[in-house]
This record gives structure tokens, C-alpha cells and sequence, in this order.
């Protein structure tokens, strides 16, 4: 496909609003590229689906919304055998201070993971969920 898709487009226009600053624009487009995504299919294990809940839940993180990551990353994590959605919620659990649960999440993230150059690149983003001393 030679044009970007409407979500594309609400993707990319959601990214450089948060670079300015406009959060609250930003989550707008993120939300309706996530609803164009369950519009065309309710399969929630679909990749665009994934992607597009994952790419929401790293929004709301970026924002210290912990509860809203989870929320909105949860569909992904019974549907999907992914580790996009286990990484939000690995961090989200993280922010939130269950260090515990974090590193399980984190565990599945890796477990997931399709490549060994995948699952380094996971375990360099959750680095603090291990080096953290335990509870």
C-alpha cells in the first residue's frame, strides 16, 4: 500500500504531538487509531490490534498513568502470545511499586520474546526490574 493507513497516520501525528508536548492531543489520536484497529476487527490477538493497545499503553506510561497502561494493554495479554503488551505491563506494574509482579510480567515479555536479539532488547528496557533488590 502506497499511502499511509488512517491509523498510520493518527500514529504518526500522535507521536509528534507528544514530542511537542501536547499530550492530551496525543492521546486522542492513539485512542482513535486504537478504535479505527477494533472497528475493522474485534480479533484482539490481530497484530494491528496489539500494536495499537501497546502503543496506547506506552503513552499513558510516559504520562505516570500506570492503572491506564493496564487497563488498556489487558485485552492483549490473554489474546496475544506477544511480548509488546507484557512489557507495558511489566513497567506499569513496575511504576506502581509491585516490583514482584513487574518481574513476572518482565519473565513473560522474555519468554515471548521471538529472537535472541528481541529478548536483549527486552531485558535492557526492564534492566530496573531486576536490579532492583527483591521485596
Amino acid at each position: 500500500m502506497d499511502t499511509p493507513s488512517e491509523v498510520d497516520r493518527l500514529s504518526a501525528e500522535a507521536f509528534e504531538l507528544s514530542k511537542e508536548g501536547r499530550v492530551v492531543e496525543a492521546e486522542q489520536r492513539f485512542e482513535r487509531a486504537l478504535q479505527l484497529e477494533l472497528q475493522a476487527t474485534s480479533d484482539e490477538s490481530d497484530p494491528a490490534v496489539v500494536k495499537a493497545r501497546y502503543l496506547l499503553g506506552e503513552h499513558y506510561l510516559r504520562r505516570g498513568e500506570a492503572e491506564s497502561a493496564r487497563r488498556v494493554v489487558a485485552p492483549s495479554l490473554e489474546a496475544a502470545d506477544k511480548p509488546l503488551a507484557w512489557i507495558v505491563e511489566a513497567e506499569a506494574l513496575y511504576l506502581s511499586g509491585s516490583t514482584k509482579d513487574a518481574r513476572a510480567a518482565g519473565d513473560r515479555a522474555l519468554a515471548l520474546a521471538l529472537s535472541p536479539e528481541q529478548r536483549e532488547r527486552i531485558r535492557e528496557r526492564l534492566a530496573p526490574l531486576w536490579d532492583e533488590g527483591m521485596d
